[in-house]
């Protein structure tokens, strides 16, 4: 949290929860990391990883064995 609120809310987030894959919140880790965001190679993933669990697309099901 404090890597992301030290420039923006995260009021947004829900606009893309269920949309954003893991790649997708990796490269807007990246992104914002690019506009100065204080974050270091570790937290890229660790962020990426909880972005994608918490606010990424619901994991399909699996198809039922036959």
């Amino acid at each position: 949290m404090a890597s992301c609120l030290s420039c923006h809310q995260l009021t947004g987030l829900p606009l893309f929860a269920a949309f954003y894959t893991r790649d997708s919140w990796r490269t807007l880790v990246l992104t914002m990391k690019g506009h100065g965001a204080e974050i270091n190679d570790a937290q890229i993933e660790v962020l990426a990883d909880y972005l994608a669990q918490y606010f990424g697309p619901a994991p399909s099901a699996e198809p039922e064995a036959l």
